[in-house]
């Protein structure tokens, strides 16, 4: 019984080895004047940036890591030459992205990391946060909703350390058209905003703010 467990996890190991094995690249060709293709190389740019990975006629293609000079560094996903698909880019100053790439830039599904311990995970169109995301900063503020051209930019809900509240609408990272907000002792404004500052509208009491007031902060 013994044996024939041993002997079939000596098959399973085997199996995997050589699916590892037929799927690794040979080493690129020491000759730089011929093209690398179907194959794992490493190669210094002129911009100094070393990049080590896999090549396809002649281009960065499927998985490598390229590290510049300054100090910036990508591991991930390639396609024709670009960062394409999903990777990991960290820089000097301690910011780091980690999703999907498209065309070089950070595009689609992803997070930033500061190391002040800031954090955005969501939605990125070439490089900015774009479309719907959640910013959380290390003293407990927190924004979640719409983004433009890396702003807080559309319908969103920021929520301070201290519990107050405020959902509505912003424009370039600021409280700007109609919103509701609602204080830690219950008090509720509702009514316009320009520039982060409240305009006009009503102030309710503790229990006062009628229903579809207060139904905002339940959505």
């Amino acid at each position: 019984m013994k044996y024939t467990s041993f002997l079939a996890l000596g098959l399973v190991i085997f199996f995997v080895s050589s699916i590892t094995t037929a799927n690794a690249l040979p080493p690129c060709s020491s000759n730089h004047d011929t093209i690398w293709n179907e194959c794992e190389g490493v190669w210094t740019g002129t911009d100094g940036g070393e990049y080590s990975g896999t090549w396809k006629n002649d281009k960065r293609h499927g998985q490598g890591t390229i590290t510049w000079p300054n100090g910036q560094r990508y591991i991930g996903a390639w396609v024709n030459d670009r960062r394409h698909g999903h990777g990991t880019h960290t820089r000097p100053d301690g910011l780091k992205y980690v999703g999907e790439f498209r065309n070089d830039h950070p595009h689609g599904q992803g997070m930033w990391t500061w190391t002040d311990g800031q954090e955005y995970v969501g939605t990125f169109e070439y490089g900015k946060p774009e479309g719907t995301g959640t910013h959380t900063w290390p003293d407990g503020h927190q924004y979640t909703g719409n983004f433009l051209s890396g702003l807080s930019h559309g319908h969103g809900t920021y929520t301070w350390a201290n519990g107050r509240v405020y959902t509505g609408e912003w424009k370039y990272d600021k409280m700007d058209g109609y919103g509701v907000v609602k204080f830690v002792d219950g008090r509720i404004w509702a009514g316009e905003f320009s520039q982060g500052s409240w305009v006009k509208g009503n102030k309710y009491a503790p229990g006062e703010a009628p229903q579809d007031v207060t139904a905002k902060f339940q959505e």
